[in-house]
């Protein structure tokens, strides 16, 4: 599945709604004719474009309705019944989403009440963002359709200021003040009424549960294996991801101990030095590894080369059940590990001093806007302080330190997994990521921080179902679990330099579209020059910089 869209309108002019209505439609018409489905009314139009990566589809139609979604609930193993449980079940509607352990989005129009529906799962992996324009709704999976239809959009540098600092924006952002993305388990229904917004699981809830370490550790186990046996069950031999981390590694152990044959990719950009225990992890595992350098076939991230298998390896995909749809070792070390709550950043939340809690965050994630090349650095900043205060404010009740992990829990995966399902539609390659399982993070959630932080919960889980991956620490974090055997930091501040032709592509690109003048371009021309000759390294500048001009 790629990409849902749509718009409604219950009293707005026709001229208005047809045009919008056409609008969508055209936009439609760039995927293949036999990969998208279609539903119009007098109310309105909703759209879905799927390549097929789940081999079984996701579009019901009937008198009554039509509804579709985008990622698999895993309410089952079958994703076409699940759509099928979700639109039959409309006044328990709420308890079947919670049902639920995968990463999605579910659209619903009920033509007998003229009622629309949307729905994001419980962590918003996926969510839709949506507007209000002409006395009607728009909505997409895909945050660039917006701009593509040639809406009239303005800039929000609140948005833009988080994604250049922390990689995510928060509360309902998003880089246009007219659009917004909906939160974790949000529930959208939209009639002749109005739009009204509920949310159908309650995180502060979970938060407030509580369970002694055995019982986490056996209650974690059981919703992984359950959740990985629902996804794969259709399936004999998979795609996977085998990164340096540890998350990747579970995945697929657990893969293999369920008698599948797994196939797995592995990104090294030096392929002769493949760490060793890496290759006896996937021996004992009988696990097929291709190790690729993206760099050779000029592609820059997992998705572009998983996309570019079936040119590149055809050989590899062969026998593989879903080629479309990998495993990916996502979720793990942000939600159970709790990588980013260092040990500065849980003293200032025992002070229970919101504002020192904030700073030290900032701290850490080096969230600062640079001043020499940003317009206005100063009151951005300032601004990225309070919406932060209020991103994690908002869980106070909880008192800090929980309220702390549950911002991160909610907040930290958008980092790594907005730009792979924006793009979904040009890599054309779907996620199994069992770890954003609600079941599976609610354990985590359920003990005292201070037994989940650096890894600890984590790690004892792991000895616990798998302890003969303890064996291959090719990867650890300085200061948590196994940190004699770190081999990484802690922090991701020391980013391989951008080479030249990246400095030319993002210099070229903020010139060009920075239209509200929020850069100093000679300050960052100068800057790009003394990259180039080497007397300075400006890649953490540039990589904010491109946040301000990408959309």
């Amino acid at each position: 599945m790629a990409t849902l869209a749509g718009y409604f309108s219950f009293d707005s002019a026709l001229a208005d709604k047809k045009s919008m209505v056409n609008k969508l439609v055209r936009h439609f018409e760039s995927y293949p004719s036999q990969d998208v489905n279609r539903f119009t009314c007098n109310q309105g139009v909703m759209l879905q474009y799927d390549f097929d990566a789940y081999k079984q589809p996701a579009w019901l139609h009937n008198d009554l309705q039509v509804a579709t979604l985008i990622g698999h609930p895993l309410i089952t193993s079958n994703r076409s019944n699940d759509l099928a449980t979700l639109a039959c079940n409309l006044d328990n509607l709420d308890d079947m989403l919670m049902r639920s352990d995968g990463v999605f989005n579910y659209v619903q129009y009920n033509t007998e009440h003229e009622q629309l529906i949307l729905a994001t799962d419980p962590l918003a992996v996926r969510p839709f963002y949506y507007m209000h324009i002409n006395n009607g709704l728009l909505f997409s999976t895909q945050l660039g359709l917006f701009k593509e239809l040639g809406i009239h959009l303005t800039q929000n540098c609140a948005a833009l200021s988080e994604l250049a600092t922390l990689g995510y924006t928060l509360l309902d952002h998003t880089p246009y003040n007219e659009v917004h993305r909906a939160s974790p388990a949000e529930l959208l229904s939209f009639d002749k009424s109005g739009p009204i917004k509920r949310n159908y699981l309650d995180w502060q809830a979970l938060a407030q549960q509580k369970l002694d370490l055995g019982d986490a550790v056996t209650g974690l186990d059981q919703a992984f294996k359950s959740t990985v046996a629902k996804a794969c069950k259709t399936d004999t031999t998979l795609l996977s991801t085998l990164s340096d981390g540890l998350d990747s590694r579970v995945i697929n152990t657990q893969l293999s101990k369920m008698g599948k044959k797994v196939k797995a990719v592995h990104l090294n950009r030096a392929p002769n030095k493949i760490k060793e225990q890496l290759v006896e992890f996937t021996q004992e595992h009988d696990i097929v590894l291709s190790t690729l350098n993206p760099e050779h076939n000029h592609l820059d991230s997992l998705e572009a080369v998983l996309c570019a298998l079936p040119k590149n390896h055809p050989k590899f995909l062969k026998g593989i059940s879903r080629p479309s749809l990998a495993w990916a070792g996502h979720g793990g070390n942000s939600s159970l590990g709790l990588t980013n709550y260092t040990d500065e950043v849980y003293q200032a939340a025992k002070s229970n001093d919101l504002q020192c809690l904030v700073h030290k965050f900032l701290a850490q994630q080096q969230g600062y806007l640079p001043k020499s090349v940003i317009n206005h650095a100063a009151e951005l900043q300032k601004e990225l302080a309070e919406n932060l205060s209020k991103a994690i404010g908002q869980f106070q009740s909880l008192g800090l330190e929980k309220a702390m992990q549950l911002f991160l829990l909610l907040n930290e995966q958008h980092h790594h997994l907005d730009t792979i399902f924006e793009n979904v539609d040009q890599y054309k390659v779907e996620y199994f990521c069992p770890f954003y399982s609600h079941r599976v993070i609610e354990n985590a959630l359920a003990l005292p921080v201070e037994k989940v932080r650096n890894h600890s919960f984590y790690h004892t889980w792991v000895n616990y179902a798998y302890p003969q991956i303890c064996k291959y620490p090719w990867t650890a974090y300085q200061e948590h679990e196994f940190d004699s055997l770190a081999t990484s930091e802690k922090d991701n501040a020391h980013l391989p330099r951008i080479k030249m032709r990246g400095i030319i592509e993002r210099w070229l690109l903020v010139v060009k579209k920075d239209k509200q003048q929020l850069i100093k371009k000679r300050q960052l021309t100068a800057l790009c020059l003394l990259h180039i000759f080497k007397l300075k390294d400006a890649s953490t500048h540039l990589s904010a910089v491109v946040q301000f001009t990408r959309w």
